[in-house]
């Protein structure tokens, strides 16, 4: 009996001795970081970064430490992650603005970690890792005005610019013009264009504008400035890096280089050309034109006369001149322009005169002014000159003559002529009265 309880005591403790065993040796041990996955993308000084966590890989390579059979069904893999999910966490501490050589780390998060244990026979494991970024690509310079047309329309000066963007290099990209409305052939108008990701708002740095490849070493100049030394040994300093730069908007700039490009410009000038233009001054009109102006009037002046009555005839007439009118900039006149030939015309009258015999003709002589106008005169691209010469009108007013003729009713009708008795009254009725919305040009001269 001796013998047999101290085997039975021996045969105890070695019963004690395997549990513990199969204990410790029945936890699995896991390095949560052959599971996590640091990429980055992109391209130098706006690069990214993103990490994954292969949950369902560390399940299913370890089903006995979560209690499932080697074979995991989906149910089975959705209950333990369930579980385990919200405990096994970490994140990047930098994801965006990468450059080449920049170092991130990924830093775990383990909560309920004791809890974990308790549930499932496994024992993890984890430390924070620095990720070093290399690979990212250097963005191509860019002009981005390449490709970019203005399309002017209208007639100046009320031409307007429309910015065509189709044909961009890089998309999203915001052109804005400070004039695009009252443009008249010759304006310089410029052209900005900025970044539609405004996220960014850090001040440019020296370092946004020179590849580090060309930097030998660093140095302060004579007067105490700050600067690199180039691989000629030329010295540049920080502060004119980012001054000779400063027209490119580093929003603009980080934009670009995120679709792998930076601009070499952010705003370029453009002279507006090609617009049909209103006749502004009366030497814009080509001499063939005034030519054809004046042979249209005196035409009309012609026809005018010859439905006069038998004893009143044209002695003479005479171009001496014009009025021209031009729209007001800021008024929205109709017509933009209008231009006044100016004639001076002698009628030779038989008939009786104003105050005299009533019994007998007399030979006398009239002398008024009148003219012809013509609206909205364009100058073309080619520099012709566009006008609708039907379009042109004689004066309607009309001055009582001193001659007449009796009407046999007791008392007499005098002739009325087209036209003005002096040139004053013409100026008044042409210009004076239009000058609040008109400017005008007068080459008209009394010989």
């Amino acid at each position: 009996m001796k013998k047999y309880k101290i085997c039975s005591i021996a045969m105890t403790m070695l019963s004690l001795s395997m549990c513990a065993v199969l204990t410790g040796c029945g936890r699995t041990k896991i390095n949560l970081n052959d599971y996590l996955t640091v990429d980055y993308s992109g391209y130098d000084t706006v690069g990214t970064a993103s990490s994954s966590f292969d949950l369902d890989k560390m399940i299913t390579e370890n089903p006995s430490a979560f209690g499932l059979k080697s074979e995991v069904s989906e149910m089975d893999l959705l209950e333990v992650e369930m579980q385990i999910s919200d405990s096994l966490k970490g994140t990047l501490n930098q994801t965006s603005g990468l450059s080449n050589g920049d170092s991130i780390t990924y830093q775990w998060n383990i909560s309920d970690e004791e809890s974990m244990k308790e549930k499932y026979p496994v024992d993890f494991s984890h430390e924070d890792t620095s990720y070093t970024i290399s690979g990212l690509e250097q963005p191509e310079e860019f002009d981005p005005f390449e490709n970019i047309t203005i399309e002017y329309s209208g007639i100046a000066p009320n031409g307007t610019a429309n910015i065509n963007t189709s044909g961009a290099v890089v998309d999203g990209l915001i052109y804005t013009a400070d004039k695009t409305a009252d443009l008249k052939n010759g304006d310089v108008i410029t052209i900005t264009v900025s970044a539609s990701d405004n996220s960014s708002s850090n001040s440019p740095a020296w370092t946004d504008y020179v590849d580090e490849s060309e930097i030998y070493g660093y140095e302060l100049d004579d007067e105490g400035y700050e600067g690199y030394i180039d691989s000629n040994g030329d010295f540049h300093r920080f502060e004119d890096i980012i001054n000779n730069n400063s027209n490119i908007d580093n929003n603009l700039k980080n934009y670009c280089r995120k679709k792998g490009k930076i601009p070499t410009v952010s705003e370029k000038k453009y002279t507006v050309d090609g617009l049909t233009s209103y006749v502004m001054a009366i030497d814009e009109i080509p001499k063939d034109m005034q030519e054809k102006l004046q042979s249209q009037a005196n035409d009309s002046l012609q026809s005018y006369s010859a439905g006069w009555e038998e004893d009143v005839s044209m002695k003479k007439s005479e171009f001496i001149g014009y009025y021209l009118l031009t729209a007001k900039e800021g008024f929205s006149a109709n017509p933009y322009n209008t231009i006044y030939l100016v004639y001076r015309y002698t009628a030779g009258i038989h008939a009786y005169v104003r105050g005299g015999s009533s019994d007998e003709k007399v030979d006398g002589e009239e002398t008024y002014y009148i003219f012809y106008r013509y609206s909205d005169i364009k100058l073309l691209e080619d520099g012709t000159c566009s006008v609708d010469l039907s379009s042109g009108k004689m004066c309607d007013n009309s001055c009582e003559s001193n001659y007449g003729y009796p009407s046999g009713w007791g008392f007499s009708v005098f002739y009325k002529f087209k036209g003005y008795p002096d040139l004053d009254s013409m100026f008044n009725e042409c210009v004076t009265k239009n000058i609040e919305t008109y400017n005008y040009e007068n080459t008209v001269a009394e010989s």
